[in-house]
């Protein structure tokens, strides 16, 4: 029995993980067959899917992922490594002051966080942060300080309900990212020397 190739899954799960387990691979090919399939036929195309296609790629006991996935992550990894120290969208160390200044209730944790922000010049940077950690309210102090520094700020969610929040919590001006892409295909341009945030 061969992979059906009209009903082949795609690796692109609700959450967008870049690997996948058993239970990712039986589940995709579910899916693809959403006229119904024998449990025989969905265990079997499981084990060839993870056994004999060329494309996977064992990661470690029971988890893996694709050479595109890999090849995608490891260029997003250089290009990260490849901007650090760039200059990029750098602010004044008395304009990150002002900017915190005006944010009289920032943590020391959040002023740290919003002078890294705005004065590493990384070409990439990423603020991981559990809810309610207030990184709506540090993007704020940066976005301030990026403002007053004439740097233009966008930001980009997933969700139209996400990019309201970020308008509202960080005074980002936000769209979805469908929305953006929309837009750069249309042929709108990122501004040059600015700030994407992407939420």
């Amino acid at each position: 029995m061969g992979v059906d190739r009209k009903s082949r899954p795609t690796w692109d799960s609700p959450a967008h993980a870049s690997s996948f387990d058993h239970r990712d691979v039986i589940r995709a090919w579910c899916d693809a067959h959403p006229q119904g399939a024998s449990l025989d036929t969905i265990e079997h195309l499981t084990a060839q899917t993870i056994n004999q296609q060329p494309d996977v790629v064992t990661l470690r006991s029971e988890r893996w992922s694709t050479k595109d996935l890999l090849a995608c992550e490891q260029s997003i990894l250089d290009a990260a490594t490849a901007g650090i120290g760039r200059g990029i969208a750098t602010t004044p160390a008395s304009t990150i002051n002002a900017a915190i200044a005006q944010h009289a209730t920032a943590t020391a944790e959040q002023q740290a966080v919003a002078r890294s922000l705005t004065s590493d010049g990384d070409a990439l940077s990423v603020l991981i942060a559990p809810a309610g950690a207030g990184k709506g309210f540090t993007l704020g102090i940066a976005n301030r300080a990026w403002a007053d520094a004439g740097i233009t700020v966008l930001g980009a969610t997933i969700a139209a309900r996400a990019a309201a929040e970020l308008s509202i919590g960080a005074g980002v001006n936000s769209m979805t990212i469908t929305r953006l892409l929309g837009q750069l295909d249309d042929g709108k341009v990122l501004p040059r020397g600015g700030v994407l945030v992407i939420d």
